[in-house]
């Protein structure tokens, strides 16, 4: 049981040290709410050691959300301890192995996170197995492929915004923006504060030409989300296809070298160049 109880306590220790730069004395910056969450459930984990089918879930789903914060956040090294640890101390999990795929899929090791997705199946995860295979077929650029999968987790779970924003996806790849928008729309109408279903509706929308409406959404979300990376290159992305290359440049430095932005300046107009002029009204 000691030792149990130690090993909890290092992982914990381990993620707050990951997560607010903790000395080995514990003494770091001011505890936030989250770090009081983490104590918290170590505490009751520790006081609790006895009774382990409750507290072993709770230790699971706490420290793989912690994991997926930490892969959020852009830190996979540590979302890879944190995760590893988990596999160790409890074994093999739904939770844990989806999280894992996740991993795997930001790093584009697409064998490992198909691996993944499989054994989560394979233990009644269906919706979200099936979610996994359609970003693994999107990022192996196999559109059709990629709308089977999403197609099904959305027949499964109808309010799944996830799979909606992937199938929607998949349609705007193969071409499809109209059917894309039609997904994005009725996604939006269940989840109106969903950002990546309105920044991709935008996307669409500016494949579609209609640059001037795709400007208007990025912008209002751009306001609230004011440090958000992907939104600040969306945005860029549709100042390009307006032929607004300056603004384009001041948007996209934000994140990338200057090299990168003149080579995706180029790409785009040479994308194109021959069709007719976007409009961008609006800005």
């Amino acid at each position: 049981m000691t030792n149990m109880i130690q090993t909890r306590f290092n992982s914990f220790k381990g993620m707050l040290q990951d997560m607010y730069q903790l000395d080995e004395r514990g003494i770091g910056r001011p505890i936030c709410q989250r770090a009081r969450q983490c104590i918290a459930a170590l505490v009751a984990i520790v006081l609790g050691a006895c009774s382990l089918s409750s507290a072993k879930q709770d230790d699971v789903e706490m420290r793989v959300a912690i994991g997926r914060e930490m892969l959020a956040k852009g830190n996979a090294a540590a979302a890879e301890r944190i995760l590893t640890s988990v596999g160790s101390d409890h074994g093999a999990t739904p939770i844990t192995g989806l999280a894992l795929a996740d991993l795997a899929l930001a790093r584009r090791d697409l064998a490992v996170a198909q691996h993944h997705y499989q054994a989560a199946l394979d233990q009644g995860e269906g919706p979200a197995a099936w979610i996994g295979f359609g970003r693994i077929a999107l990022a192996r650029n196999q559109p059709g492929v990629a709308r089977d999968w999403f197609g099904k987790a959305l027949a499964s779970q109808p309010e799944n915004a996830t799979a909606a924003n992937g199938l929607a996806v998949a349609h705007d790849l193969d071409g499809d923006h109209d059917r894309a928008q039609s997904i994005y729309r009725d996604a939006l109408a269940k989840h109106p504060a969903h950002v990546d279903l309105r920044s991709n509706l935008a996307l669409s929308l500016a494949f579609r030409g209609r640059t001037d409406e795709a400007t208007v959404l990025l912008r209002e979300l751009g306001v609230a989300r004011r440090h958000d990376a992907n939104l600040r290159q969306n945005l860029a992305l549709v100042y390009m296809m307006s032929a607004r290359p300056d603004e384009a440049r001041q948007l996209a430095r934000h994140d990338l070298p200057d090299e990168s932005v003149e080579t995706n300046i180029a790409l785009v107009r040479r994308h194109w160049r021959g069709r007719p002029r976007p409009s961008a009204r609006a800005g």
